[in-house]
């Protein structure tokens, strides 16, 4: 594996009558000759994570050639060095990855694996431009793209370009080469990057899929027409990621997959009177089914992603002693994923989606008796919203040193739902404002999410341990370990608790207060009446 790296890739689209003999001559007429190295047809293959993390942060990694030997490119698209690297296969892990690229794009893939957004075929023509002295100055390529892929998707193409790719040191033999392309050669800057162009021919646009909810909604309009919307985008997440569930691609298929789940529930429970009762009550228990069945495998993956951090905190003398715990989760997840696709292969999984699918899409009923359907948008969500943040800060205000953890964890699920209406409903608020107000309840939701994780790690590990004892037995070092990390848990969970009043005091003080009410308050008598 060998790395190089050039200063910015520049993207110029070329007219037809400049072919290689004229773009030659463009370059002598800069005092820059060029020497040609063989054209060669290839394959370029466009890799990023389903949820476009490595485009969202602003570049675009590709991997060209075939046949076990591949140029792996990572270019900014916003300038910057692109990094390159010979590599005999394509990356999928994080770990796959080139260590300095690693360095580089871990803390942005993360836990997701990479996989082609869109595949090219093209030629390719290499140059190596010198100078007076035969030093190199700059590499240029004429690329022409002869067709494109996505599944099963296969588009013919015809579209031609020359990249420049600056050498280190020598920056005013690129401007003069630009000039000359610009000014002589009648080639223009590419309006869209390669990749853009690429993905509008298979009819896909980049960032293309977003975990996030951001749906246009109208304040004004229908109840049931906006829940109608929400809850078809989030059956549309469920869609787009149960074949990643089905195939264990990596964890956030699954995770996504029950954030949808769970906010379609929600919705269904907080914003009532807007369906007919028996249609929501029955969706109400099959989305409960759906994750219920779910759990068992993504409780599993949650601590399989922590295994190297509970490792980390042990000492030295005791992180080999944990590899058993390892070798257990793997074994159940693998249990728990057969049983999670089985479920999804029901008659049961696939009516319950099917119905849902055909509610969605019929058209809501010009006239209806219940009490929300009809009304504006804002005036319900403001009720609801306002309701359960009079909720929350009645049950915050009564935890004090002595509450029960049962208390602390109904608090967390009360703050889950007043979060997931802010977020139903972003959209008919003014951005800065209820975005402020998110980022305050997130602060106090991480807080109880961190008190409610640390319980149930701490239950778990020692149920886990308990079941390895009977399973397979468990070395007196293995026990010593996870009894370590069970009291650092309780420990952690035990800070988290005094945390508590700090964020509480922040997330309930006056200003913050006052910009709930601003936003969300509604008059007490439209609070009495309200559904």
């Amino acid at each position: 594996m060998s790395k190089s790296t050039a200063q910015g890739d520049l993207y110029f689209g070329i007219p037809g009558d400049l072919d290689e003999e004229a773009l030659q001559g463009l370059l002598l007429s800069a005092r820059l000759r060029s020497t040609p190295d063989k054209a060669a047809l290839v394959t370029r293959v466009y890799l990023d994570s389903f949820d476009w993390r490595l485009y969202s942060a602003g570049g675009v990694l590709s991997a060209t050639g075939g046949k076990r030997s591949y140029i792996l490119r990572w270019r900014p698209l916003e300038g910057g060095d692109t990094l390159q690297f010979h590599m005999d296969h394509l990356p999928v892990f994080v770990s796959d990855l080139p260590p300095m690229l690693r360095g580089h794009l871990e803390p942005v893939l993360e836990m997701r694996t990479l996989s082609p957004v869109v595949t090219t075929r093209c030629r390719l023509r290499p140059f190596a431009v010198l100078n007076e002295d035969d030093k190199t100055v700059l590499r240029l390529e004429i690329e022409q793209d002869r067709d494109v892929r996505h599944g099963s998707v296969r588009r013919s193409a015809d579209q031609s370009r020359v990249l420049l790719r600056g050498v280190r040191g020598y920056a005013d033999e690129r401007r003069r080469v630009e000039s000359v392309l610009l000014d002589r050669g009648g080639a223009v800057p590419l309006a869209r990057d390669p990749l853009d162009s690429a993905l509008a021919l298979v009819g896909r646009e980049p960032a293309d899929y977003s975990s996030k909810l951001r749906i246009s909604l109208d304040p004004r309009q229908r109840t049931d027409e906006a829940a109608t919307k929400i809850l078809s985008h989030l059956l549309r997440t469920m869609e787009v990621n149960e074949p990643g569930v089905r195939a264990d691609v990596d964890t956030e298929f699954l995770h996504d997959y029950r954030v949808a789940v769970r906010r379609t529930r929600s919705l269904l429970s907080q914003v009532k009177s807007i369906f007919p009762v028996q249609r929501v009550e029955r969706y109400r228990r099959e989305f409960a089914w759906l994750g219920q069945i779910t759990s068992p495998c993504r409780d599993l993956d949650v601590y399989l992603l922590g295994f190297e951090e509970f490792r980390d905190s042990l000492p030295s003398s005791m992180k080999t002693d944990l590899t058993p715990l390892r070798d257990y989760l793997v074994r159940h997840k693998a249990d728990e994923h057969a049983r999670l696709v089985a479920a999804l292969d029901s008659a049961r999984y696939g009516k319950t989606m099917a119905d849902w699918k055909v509610f969605l899409e019929t058209k809501r009923p010009r006239r209806t008796s219940m009490a929300n359907a009809m009304r504006p948008l804002n005036a319900v969500a403001n009720e609801r919203i306002w309701r359960m943040y009079r909720k929350v800060m009645k049950q915050g205000g009564a935890i004090d040193d002595h509450t029960p953890a049962e208390a602390v964890h109904e608090l967390r699920k009360s703050c889950k739902k007043l979060r997931y209406l802010m977020e139903f409903f972003r959209d008919i608020y003014p951005p800065e404002k209820i975005d402020r107000l998110i980022r305050s309840l997130k602060g106090l939701q991480d807080n109880l999410g961190d008190f409610q994780d640390y319980e149930v790690q701490h239950t778990s590990l020692a149920t886990f341990e308990a079941a390895m004892e009977k399973e397979t037995g468990i070395s007196d070092g293995t026990r010593r370990a996870m009894d370590h990390l069970i009291e650092a848990l309780v420990e952690r969970q035990h800070d988290t608790r005094e945390a508590f009043r700090g964020r509480f005091r922040g997330f309930s003080r006056k200003a913050n207060r006052g910009r709930f009410e601003a936003l969300f308050r509604i008059s007490p008598d439209t609070e009495r009446t309200a559904a």
